[in-house]
């Protein structure tokens, strides 16, 4: 008997604003592959938007199939140190399971402020989120 199992369809989810964020200061938005889920970011990610990000991390880690993610930063115009500390509390979350957390395309000006903050290199950076899932 041959029976062909048919992949799950990919799932888009989007997290609205935390309360007194600032309307479209950061946008986050969840989308769901067979590796993993990608974590898109755009705007800017600060201490004002971090419990947006939050929100949407508790979510991944709800309800991923597993906690591997790979966080697109592509679009994300700034980070501080609020956002590197946030980044850095889900992948320690996502450890915790098994996971981790990975990110892709960081800024040059990110990359320094990771060199700062986490000098262990515990949050890999890498080109793209294929080029992250493709490094098991």
């Amino acid at each position: 008997m041959n029976t062909t199992v048919k992949p799950a369809t990919p799932r888009r989810r989007k997290f609205a604003a935390a309360a007194g964020t600032p309307p479209g200061s950061l946008g986050v938005a969840v989308h769901t592959t067979l590796q993993g889920a990608v974590v898109t970011l755009k705007g800017y990610l600060d201490l004002s938007t971090t419990p947006t990000l939050d929100a949407a991390c508790r979510g991944v880690l709800d309800f991923s199939r597993n906690q591997q993610v790979a966080a697109d930063l592509t679009l994300l115009s700034f980070c501080d140190g609020a956002g590197v500390s946030t980044l850095m509390r889900f992948h320690r979350q996502a450890q915790e399971t098994d996971g981790w957390l990975r990110l892709c395309a960081p800024k040059p000006t990110l990359r320094r402020i990771l060199g700062i903050a986490d000098p262990a290199k515990t949050l890999r950076c890498y080109s793209s989120p294929v080029e992250a899932f493709a490094d098991v």
